[in-house]
């Protein structure tokens, strides 16, 4: 029998840590596709490497309003939780996945349709855009596994065990290493396929993850003691409950996944050697943003399960010591990172030229991911009291002031991809101050989910 397990009331700097790793580990294993993406399709050149940054963003545009639906789930599992509910636990999970499996199949159908009429007319370059679609008709089938595998993170990560996410997560990004060096460059007997290759091994890699958490789910034994995976009658009044809790989350992680979009293309207005350039720093950037994000879940998931245990009067201490571990795992890896550029760098095969103009970038980015550290699980934390409708705003008005500051400087003033970059300066500190607000002065305490 598979316990129910509580949170640790000590708060002790290696409980969330014992928390926290196993979603960090997750997490680079997630990545390791995306980064695997961008590094083999830099030895085919830089028109497939800046399309295939917007085709993913594209795609992640889509994954984030399931991934949304997700969090809010797992909002309410982490209060079923801390509340001591194991079948309230079952039931919201297997109406969430239901719901995003339909959700991912009108996706699927949608893009195939729309997304040239968006993406042609966007794109200044004809090869760019040949290329984004290239890699996106293929991309759009992992969407319906994307978001099966984000209803099962939001039941490992709010029952309190997130190691077992991370397993699916690791075979994930070795199936994907694997099938990208022999799709992209045609290995093993098999034709050469480019951008295209990229977009099937990881099409491939995420069904495979899927196939391994179903059956990890039933031989675990969690189908007995939650009642996960097992067919009922539907509830639209539990789907109804879920998406009031999630349909903020949705919306605000479309808009910052839609701000990324927007972002590239007004990059891709100055050329392909800028948008080549943000790619690369984008794909170091998310990397490297792994352990802020990794608290930033550690801090929904607790608060939601101390306030469903009911002990919000310790839920800011919670995140104090999130917040400073996050801060202490940010700054290290970002100090390695520092003195190893030229390695870095080399990984993308990045002309000297190339690796010249985007260096400043990189120094920028890496300033900003110490601001960021503390942002992220400030941030979360307002989500995990309940109140995503406040989360939703945060995201709205920090979305705005960041868009509005890089068509400014980049549109208006012409300044470089440089410069464009600053705007990540702007979005935490809007973001940070507005977060910090809401904890210090709303009414989030007396919240019920």
């Amino acid at each position: 029998m598979q316990p129910l397990l509580k949170m640790d009331l000590s708060l002790k700097y290696r409980e969330i840590w014992r928390l926290t790793w196993p979603v960090m580990l997750g997490m680079l294993a997630h990545n390791f596709i995306n980064l695997t993406d961008t590094v083999f399709l830099g030895w085919v050149g830089e028109t497939e490497l800046g399309a295939a940054a917007i085709g993913g963003l594209f795609f992640y545009g889509i994954f984030v309003i399931g991934f949304g639906f997700s969090i809010g789930t797992q909002i309410l599992i982490s209060r079923r939780n801390g509340e001591g509910r194991p079948a309230e636990i079952g039931r919201i999970f297997n109406h969430s996945m239901g719901f995003l499996l339909l959700l991912g199949v009108v996706f699927i159908a949608l893009t195939l349709v729309i997304a040239p009429l968006i993406l042609k007319p966007a794109l200044a370059s004809d090869q760019v855009y040949q290329a984004t679609w290239e890699y996106l008709k293929y991309r759009i089938f992992g969407i319906i596994f994307s978001f099966a595998i984000a209803a099962f993170r939001a039941f490992y990560i709010g029952t309190l065990r997130p190691a077992l996410v991370s397993w699916s997560a690791g075979l994930m990004a070795v199936l994907n290493i694997l099938l990208s060096w022999i799709l992209i460059f045609g290995e093993l007997g098999f034709p050469a396929m480019g951008i295209a290759g990229a977009a099937i091994a990881s099409v491939i890699s995420e069904a495979a993850g899927l196939l391994f958490l179903w059956l990890l789910s039933l031989k675990a034994g969690f189908s007995r003691n939650y009642g996960i995976l097992k067919a009922g009658g539907f509830d639209f009044a539990l789907i109804r409950h879920t998406l009031e809790v999630s349909v903020f989350t949705m919306i605000q992680n479309f808009m910052a996944m839609g701000a990324w979009l927007i972002f590239f293309i007004i990059i891709e207005q100055s050329g392909e050697r800028p948008l080549a350039i943000s790619n690369i720093i984008r794909s170091i950037y998310i990397m490297l943003m792994i352990p802020l994000w990794a608290f930033g879940t550690t801090a929904n998931t607790l608060v939601s399960n101390l306030m469903g245990a009911g002990r919000q009067d310790i839920v800011l201490k919670a995140l104090r010591r999130i917040t400073l571990m996050s801060l202490w795992s940010t700054a290290f890896v970002v100090g390695i990172a520092t003195l190893l550029p030229g390695p870095i760098f080399s990984i993308y095969n990045a002309s000297p030229d190339l690796y010249r103009e985007a260096l400043p970038v990189f120094y920028m980015v890496m300033a900003a991911l110490i601001m960021f550290s503390i942002v992220i699980p400030v941030y979360s934390a307002v989500s995990g009291t309940g109140d995503t409708r406040a989360g939703m705003i945060i995201e709205a008005i920090t979305i705005f002031t960041y868009l509005a500051f890089v068509f400014t400087v980049v549109i208006i003033l012409q300044q470089g991809v440089v410069v464009a970059w600053y705007s990540e300066f702007v979005y935490f500190i809007v973001m940070g101050s507005l977060s910090w607000a809401y904890l210090r002065f709303g009414k989030w305490r007396s919240i019920r989910i």
